[in-house]
């Protein structure tokens, strides 16, 4: 038997985030092998950014200055060096939200959002600042813990997010108090949770095309609607062989 297996190198990513002027450098989460900074071209050898299991992170894309990674549940480090170090944020830190806890930057208002405990959204604050502040929402999501979000690209008040049980909800006042506006039902929910939200940018500023994936065995998994400012959107079904080619 020889060993073929020379130069083999792999890791689990689970999230990344790219710059927003420097093509190579991407800042990505790996399971069990922390948060890397990878610059380069080809297979090079990324930089160290935080430890433990990576999991989601970001960099804010109008003022890359600032970026953070993430370990396990809702424990945030901060970049304000442009990625050169990552501080912890213990005073903001919380054993909350799941393992791998989905989160999503908000550039224009300075915040992160995170999935937290059932029924809760949680904020942080000062992402320009160099200390995060956290908050806890207590929402009515059905009992369930959310398991992806989403900020609007077209708008400051508006984030999307969706639970475990297949539910998507239109938040409002993401620049001050969030309060959730609309609650959908998708055709498989029940079956399955919501495992990511896209909204598409428009001269508009009106979140009309949005596409979410549900995730599970069995069930048709990518709904889209292109009116989604409606107070009931249409969601279609697209999980067939003939529109996901």
């Amino acid at each position: 038997w020889s060993a073929k297996n020379d130069g083999y190198i792999t890791s689990q990513f689970y999230h990344l985030a790219k710059h927003p002027t420097e093509g190579n450098y991407i800042l990505c989460g790996t399971q069990d092998n922390g948060s890397w900074k990878l610059t380069g071209t080809g297979t090079t050898n990324g930089i160290y950014a935080s430890g433990g299991d990576g999991a989601y992170n970001h960099i804010h894309q109008s003022n890359p200055t600032y970026q953070t990674t993430q370990y396990v549940y809702n424990n945030f480090y901060l970049s304000s060096n442009s990625g050169s170090s990552f501080i912890s944020q213990s005073g903001s830190n919380a054993n909350t939200g799941r393992f791998i806890n989905p989160s999503d930057m908000d550039d224009a208002n300075n915040k992160i959002w995170s999935a937290g405990d059932v029924n809760a959204l949680e904020e942080r604050t000062g992402v320009n600042t160099g200390s995060l502040s956290r908050t806890a929402h207590t929402l009515s999501f059905n009992s369930n813990q959310l398991t992806a979000l989403k900020v609007s690209p077209n708008n400051s008040t508006t984030l999307y997010v969706g639970d475990d049980n297949g539910y998507v909800y239109k938040i409002t006042g993401r620049n001050g108090t969030p309060t959730i506006a609309q609650t959908w039902l998708l055709p498989s929910s029940g079956s399955g949770y919501i495992s990511s939200i896209d909204v598409w940018g428009n001269s508009s500023n009106t979140d009309d095309s949005l596409l979410v994936t549900l995730s599970s065995y069995g069930v048709n998994s990518v709904y889209i609607t292109s009116n989604g400012t409606a107070a009931s959107p249409t969601w279609i079904d697209i999980d067939d062989n003939s529109t996901l080619q």
